[in-house]
């Protein structure tokens, strides 16, 4: 969901078709050609990621979350959550350590 600078949400934008297993990259793809219109207008993102099921997130759901940060934090764009959305729930990933501490 990209956001605005009092982050309310303006547009939400998925990416479907996606593999379970996909590797960051799709996510990256994504966020490069969005980021920097997020910059420009000062807003801010919030993040899901979907999968079938479960309750508890993998390896790829933390390398998906860690690329959320890692690329937020390079455009100065705030990252207002990652959250994994399956059949069973949604669940928020913690807060990057900087920022939890």
């Amino acid at each position: 969901m990209i956001c605005d600078s009092q982050h309310r949400g303006l547009q939400p934008l998925v990416l479907h078709d996606i593999q379970a297993d996909a590797e960051a990259s799709e996510l990256t793809q994504l966020l490069r050609l969005v980021l920097p219109l997020v910059t420009d207008s000062g807003g801010s993102v919030l993040l899901g990621r979907g999968r079938p099921r479960g309750t508890v997130p993998d390896d790829i759901d933390r390398a998906w979350h860690q690329c959320a940060i890692d690329l937020c934090g390079e455009a100065g764009v705030p990252l207002l959550g990652f959250y994994l959305a399956t059949g069973d729930g949604v669940f928020r990933l913690p807060e990057p350590l900087t920022a939890a501490s």
